[in-house]
């Protein structure tokens, strides 16, 4: 799968970070997706990331969930479906434009020193979650945020991160 990246870097402190680059997140969304076998038969696919800051996250996360603080990751997909209704969905479709993934430093890097990980760990697994986000899977009740944990901890183990649950 090619996987045309559209990276924003809006927070100078992410040029930094040797994993903030468009060929580690490509791996790291390409890897997400191979986790997901409809996603086998989509040759390209296309994704935004902007990597920002605390203020740009709050103001975000309050335009379009009505919650009035910063947060970790949020994704924008470009079409609302669900899981079970993927491979209908992609049925005969070789590229797909998927949506947005923004993800703010400052929060990542206080919850990775809080955790006691690394920025790295924390950074992939905040694009592991929201490239689900994007693909249909939620956390809105028990069953669905077990199936998306247990994905993402596989996800995260193929690329060599310890489960964060």
């Amino acid at each position: 799968m090619k996987i045309d990246l559209g990276l924003i870097i809006e927070h100078k402190p992410w040029r930094l970070e040797p994993f903030a680059k468009k060929k580690v997140i490509s791996n790291i969304i390409a890897e997400t997706l191979k986790a997901i076998p409809a996603f086998q038969f989509i040759k390209d696919l296309e994704i935004a990331v902007l990597l920002t800051n605390n203020d740009k996250m709050e103001q975000l996360n309050t335009e379009f969930r009505d919650k009035n603080s910063p947060t970790n990751v949020l994704s924008f997909p470009d079409v609302e479906i669900k899981p079970h209704d993927l491979l209908e969905f992609l049925n005969a479709k070789e590229y797909i434009y998927i949506g947005d993934i923004a993800v703010g430093y400052d929060i990542v890097k206080l919850e990775a020193v809080d955790a006691g990980i690394t920025m790295r760990e924390h950074f992939i697994h905040m694009l592991v979650h929201g490239a689900l986000h994007l693909v249909g899977y939620d956390h809105m009740n028990d069953k669905d945020e077990k199936e998306m944990m247990d994905l993402e901890i596989q996800i995260l183990q193929k690329l060599g991160i310890d489960s964060p649950y």
